[in-house]
């Protein structure tokens, strides 16, 4: 896919996940203003099969129907979205998980990728070849990586381009660096460390994100390491640049169409049709609300 957005264009090859930006091409105003997200997150779900004490979804029966499913997607592809995560709940749990995977995989251009805490891995399995990744979410509590959850890792790693999701909790540190590195023998690509936050507000402490900040500086050569995007201030070992203040980054939408700046914020517009979803897509672009331009 080629984007045209403010820092110039970009261009995504999901089947490798490779990112390459031209900043030095000039793109027209109107083009950017017009594009949604980089990359949006999809709730399918609100099921889920644990219930962790640090997570902020409500659980409940709820899912996205298929219609639903089908007016984001053709959103997104209208809106030059570059990749959709799929998450929940358990996004595996989802009704017509395989035959949504199916058919958005043939039917739009962009990534699609699944965040999974990985207790039943069959779902994962019968889509081999239609994901570009396969997030797994890990902590020290809940999910830490065991035997058992280290082979599943590896039986999905030998279908699936894998990554990990890693909740960095109170005096975590050392788990996290060991995590890391066997994560890494099981085929894991990438690593994302997410600060852990109740509903916006960080409980790790200052001596937690000085060791953090360890964390990227010694590993980071080896390993590919990612931080929250909110949390990249306070990390002041480098990392791969991709914020950018006037740049349309990130959307979700959980099941019922709400459409919200974070996973955890407060709904900013309620979506059901195509164009209402892009319409309230449209209407979270930086560009657009900087300077208080509505589209009506």
């Amino acid at each position: 896919m080629l984007r045209r957005e403010i820092s110039g264009f970009h261009y995504y090859e999901r089947q490798s996940g490779l990112h390459l930006l031209f900043d030095e091409a000039k793109v027209a105003r109107e083009d950017a203003i017009n594009r949604g997200p980089r990359h949006l997150s999809l709730m399918l779900t609100r099921s889920c099969n644990l219930n962790c004490p640090f997570c902020y979804v409500e659980k409940g029966e709820r899912e996205a129907s298929f219609d639903l499913l089908i007016a984001i997607c053709e959103a997104a592809k209208e809106l030059q979205v570059l990749d959709i995560t799929l998450g929940g709940g358990e996004p595996t749990l989802h009704s017509s998980f395989g035959e949504f995977i199916s058919h958005a995989w043939t039917t739009y251009p962009y990534g699609i990728s699944v965040t999974t805490n990985a207790i039943d891995i069959t779902p994962l399995i019968d889509v081999a070849g239609m994901l570009s990744s396969v997030r797994i979410s890990t902590d020290n509590t809940m999910r830490p990586v065991t035997a058992k959850f280290a082979g599943r890792i590896e039986k999905i790693a030998a279908v699936h381009k894998v990554g990990a999701n890693i909740l960095y909790s109170p005096s975590s540190s050392r788990w996290v660096r060991d995590t890391i590195r066997l994560l890494a023998t099981l085929g894991t690509r990438d690593f994302l460390i997410i600060p852990q936050h109740d509903s916006g507000q960080y409980v790790i402490n200052e001596n937690d994100w000085r060791e953090m900040d360890g964390i990227v500086r010694d590993l980071n050569e080896k390993y590919q390491i990612m931080v929250t995007s909110d949390a990249t201030p306070r990390i002041t070992s480098p990392l791969l640049a991709t914020y950018c203040e006037s740049e349309y980054l990130f959307a979700h939408i959980d099941e019922s169409g709400n459409i919200r700046e974070r996973s955890w914020g407060p709904s900013f517009v309620k979506a059901r049709t195509q164009n209402e979803i892009m319409h309230g897509l449209l209407q979270l672009n930086p560009l657009r609300r900087n300077n208080n331009e509505d589209m009506d």
